[in-house]
């Protein structure tokens, strides 16, 4: 759901579970907005939404990379430096925000502070 201007009204409903996620009610999932997309994240899964609308841009499986079933079922996210920056299952994503497509993958221990030099 998102609110426009922090009012009560919301501006779009959408069910993320129409795009595979999340399977179980208790689980946590990540949103990051960024003036006219908002980037969800959840169990290895990163999409990003038309903020106008709740429309799909585009998303991606980020276990395709490699990566078998992670502990944490959370994506984290940031935007930095023009990229979007995802870290799940010990790995930092630098996914381009406009496609989706992953530009690098790093192997981490850390949160997302400061991973690539920009």
């Amino acid at each position: 759901m998102v609110f426009k201007d922090y009012s009560r009204a919301p501006v779009w409903l959408k069910s993320i579970k129409r795009y595979g996620l999340p399977k179980d009610r208790e689980s946590e999932i990540s949103a990051l907005e960024n003036g006219e997309v908002v980037y969800v994240g959840w169990d290895g899964k990163v999409f990003a939404l038309d903020a106008e609308d709740g429309s799909r841009r585009w998303s991606r499986t980020l276990r395709c990379f490699g990566l078998g079933d992670a502990e944490s079922h959370q994506v984290d996210m940031t935007i930095q430096s023009g990229f979007l920056y995802a870290i799940w299952g010990n790995r930092v994503f630098r996914i381009n925000p406009n496609n989706g497509q992953v530009m690098e993958t790093r192997r981490t221990h850390a949160h997302l502070i400061g991973l690539w030099d920009v």
